[in-house]
């Protein structure tokens, strides 16, 4: 029961730092894009130079942000669909089929044996 619980907690911790990496990449992103195409000033620096680089910087963080965000989704699906464990399932073993008399050994061995 413990073990569930800690499950269910995990996956909002995990939860919650996607939304963080994803407000990150939304923040970043969309400052420079208010700042660029409506002429916004959101940032107001001294010199041009200064504007320029806090941009560039924005614009890094913030895809660095989707990125991280979108890999974590990412794990987190490929966590759910992996594969059972194969003593978790329900078929049979793959042992060969002994009733049609087959020769697992090699040719020559089976030869030899008719010859004899």
């Amino acid at each position: 029961m413990l073990f569930q619980i800690r499950t269910n907690l995990f996956f909002y911790y995990r939860l919650f730092f996607i939304i963080l990496f994803l407000l990150l990449g939304v923040s970043g992103i969309g400052m420079v894009a208010l700042e660029s195409y409506t002429n916004v000033d959101i940032i107001i620096t001294e010199t041009d130079f200064d504007k320029k680089a806090l941009h560039t910087t924005s614009l890094v963080m913030g895809t660095l942000g989707f990125t991280v965000a979108f890999i974590m989704v990412f794990l987190m699906r490929e966590k759910r669909n992996a594969t059972p464990d194969r003593r978790q399932l329900s078929r049979p073993l793959d042992f060969p089929d002994r009733r049609n008399s087959l020769d697992r050994r090699s040719e020559e061995s089976s030869l030899n044996k008719q010859n004899s």
